[in-house]
């Protein structure tokens, strides 16, 4: 429990060695944005009042939510970039073609500026957030543009691709927008942008990769690489045929039976928040 002790109009703790001061700010706590300026200047006031002797602190709701919107910045920052290092040496080896490369990530980023176009003309507004956990369709937006630059090292002709993929693609493109759709109707605003962002991006990457992205085909010469060829000889195998995988898995289903009831949740919703060390 919270003691605390009136002392000359002061509030101190009971012991006298800490000084209590409330703010009440005039934003509201979910305003991050503004709110960063104000966090920005107490944390320099913090920084200039503190010494060998005196330690100032600031905490709060609003400055726990900045904090938050700070890291979940340089995380997604961090995440793209460590996700482009990875993707990108690993698409140029299986193509070996630098055009290649801009083809299949021209599609996820029209999606995402489409995305970010459209929001910005019917909310204005969209929590970074959710910017940052629909950053996940990254992945994702990225296979439709690799399914079609695959296909053409086999299929030269671009209307031959379109007629291959356009059902395909579409199909898989549905229902996985469906599943982010779905977020927009639950009573958490964080999920609805994160929803809109994500099913908005996928289908800008959709439309691209089947209406613009044929028509560059034409300056793509791909080279098939022993990597590619390597990816390709593994999904052609059989494994629905090699019993000593059907035996592993069915022995690993077995032993889920028996554990996945274990699984407990976090109840507790001041886990999810960012606290800094310091």
């Amino acid at each position: 429990d919270f003691e605390y002790e009136i002392y000359d109009d002061y509030i101190f703790n009971k012991d006298k060695t800490t000084l209590f001061m409330y703010l009440e700010p005039t934003k509201s706590m979910t305003n991050t944005g503004e709110n960063e300026e104000l966090v920005r200047e107490l944390e320099k006031i913090c920084n200039q009042l503190s010494d060998d002797q005196i330690k100032v602190e600031c905490i709060g709701g609003p400055i726990v939510a900045v904090g938050n919107a700070r890291q979940i910045k340089n995380d997604t920052v961090l995440t793209l970039s460590l996700a482009f290092i990875i993707i990108l040496p690993l698409l140029y080896l299986s193509f070996r073609n630098k055009l290649s490369l801009l083809f299949i990530i021209l599609p996820p980023i029209f999606g995402a500026i489409l995305a970010l176009a459209i929001i910005s003309v019917t909310k204005s507004s969209i929590s970074a957030i959710a910017i940052g956990a629909g950053a996940v369709v990254l992945g994702i937006s990225l296979s439709y543009s690799i399914h079609i630059i695959s296909h053409n090292n086999h299929i030269k002709n671009p209307r031959d691709i379109i007629r291959d993929l356009a059902y395909p693609l579409t199909v898989g493109c549905f229902t996985t927008i469906g599943a982010f759709i779905a977020l927009m109707f639950t009573d958490s605003s964080l999920l609805q942008d994160m929803g809109l962002f994500a099913s908005l991006t996928l289908i800008g990457t959709t439309v691209f990769s089947l209406v613009f992205l044929p028509h560059f085909l034409r300056f793509n010469n791909n080279k098939t690489s022993k990597l590619l060829k390597g990816i390709e000889k593994y999904n052609g195998y059989a494994f629905e045929k090699n019993r000593y995988i059907i035996i592993g898995v069915a022995v690993a289903t077995i032993i889920c039976l028996f554990h996945y009831n274990k699984v407990e949740f976090d109840s507790d919703m001041s886990s999810i928040n960012f606290e800094s060390p310091s």
